[in-house]
C-alpha cells in the first residue's frame, strides 16, 4: 500500500476500532476470502475471513472464522463498501465532540470535528485538538471561518509577539529588525482603540527593506472608526532577514485628540 502503514487484527478488534472512531468498514471479496479493512491518517487495518469450503491455512481456527464469518455476512457485508469519509477533514459531524488524539506508530494525529446543523446555518463550530487543548474556531453569517486560537509556534521556532500600546494624540512606530538570515513568519496582525466616540485610528503593517522608512511594502491596514475598538487579521507572512530589513508597525489617530491606540503583531522566527 502506497504510503500506508499496514497492520493486520483480529476481526473483533477491527469492529471495535470501525465503532470506536468511525470508520467506514469496505471488503474485497474472492472466491476464497473477504479482506475486510478500514483506513485513517495513513493506517490501513484489516483482518482475513475465510469462506465457507476454504482451505484454512495453518494457524486460523476453525470456530473462529467461522464465527466472524456468520458476524459479518449477516451484520456487516450489505453496509460496507460505502464511501469513504475523510477524516482529516471531517469527524463526527452529528455530535460535535471534540475527537481524541489518535496515536498511530508513535506519532500524534490532529482531531477535527464539526457541529452541523443541516436544517438551519449549516457549520456552526469547528473544534481542533492537537494533544494539549480544544482549540475552538467558529462560521459567521457570511460563512467566514473566525478562528479564536492562540498563535502555534513549531517546536523549533522562537516566539516573537511586539506589542505597541499608549495614550496616542499624532503617530507612533514599532520597529523590529528581522535578525540576519533568520525567516520571519507573521501569523496575526490586529489593533484596538479607547471607545471614544467620533474618533478615528489607524494601524498600519509594513516591511522595510532599507530599515529606515524608504522603499517600504503596506502589508495590512486596520481603521477602526467610531464604533469599532478592536479588530484582528490572520496572516500567512514570511521575510528573511539580512541585518537591515524590519517590521515597522505604525499607530495613527486621523483626526485630533489623544486616547488609547493599541497595535500588535504575532509571529516566529528560525531560532
Amino acid at each position: 500500500m502506497n504510503g500506508l502503514n499496514v497492520q493486520e487484527v483480529s476481526w473483533e478488534d477491527l469492529k471495535t476500532l470501525v465503532s470506536s472512531k468511525g470508520l467506514q468498514l469496505q471488503y474485497e471479496s474472492t472466491s476464497l476470502l473477504y479482506r475486510v479493512y478500514a483506513v485513517e491518517f495513513g493506517l490501513y487495518l484489516y483482518t482475513t475471513i475465510w469462506k465457507s469450503g476454504a482451505t484454512l491455512p495453518v494457524g486460523v481456527d476453525p470456530a473462529t472464522n467461522t464465527a466472524a464469518r456468520t458476524d459479518f455476512e449477516n451484520n456487516y457485508l450489505a453496509s460496507a463498501n460505502a464511501a469513504i469519509l475523510n477524516k482529516q477533514i471531517l469527524c463526527d459531524p452529528e455530535s460535535g465532540s471534540p475527537l481524541e488524539i489518535i496515536e498511530v506508530g508513535g506519532k500524534n494525529y490532529l482531531g477535527v470535528s464539526l457541529k452541523y446543523d443541516p436544517t438551519s446555518s449549516g457549520v456552526q463550530e469547528v473544534r481542533l485538538r492537537d494533544g494539549t487543548t480544544t482549540r475552538l474556531a467558529a462560521v459567521d453569517s457570511s460563512g467566514r471561518l473566525a478562528t479564536t486560537t492562540n498563535v502555534i509556534i513549531p517546536e523549533t521556532a522562537v516566539s516573537v509577539n511586539r506589542l505597541a500600546s499608549s495614550d496616542l494624540a499624532g503617530s507612533d512606530d514599532d520597529d523590529y529588525l528581522i535578525p540576519n538570515g533568520k525567516v520571519l513568519t507573521i501569523a496575526r496582525f490586529g489593533a484596538g482603540a479607547e471607545a471614544n466616540s467620533g474618533h478615528v485610528t489607524q494601524a498600519l503593517l509594513y516591511h522595510d527593506p532599507n530599515g529606515d522608512g524608504t522603499g517600504m511594502t503596506l502589508l495590512r491596514e486596520i481603521f477602526l472608526g467610531p464604533g469599532d475598538r478592536n479588530y484582528q487579521v490572520d496572516l500567512d507572512l514570511e521575510f528573511t532577514g539580512d541585518g537591515t530589513a524590519q517590521i515597522k508597525m505604525r499607530r495613527n489617530r486621523l483626526d485630533g485628540g489623544s486616547d488609547l491606540v493599541t497595535a500588535y503583531w504575532d509571529g516566529f522566527r528560525d531560532a
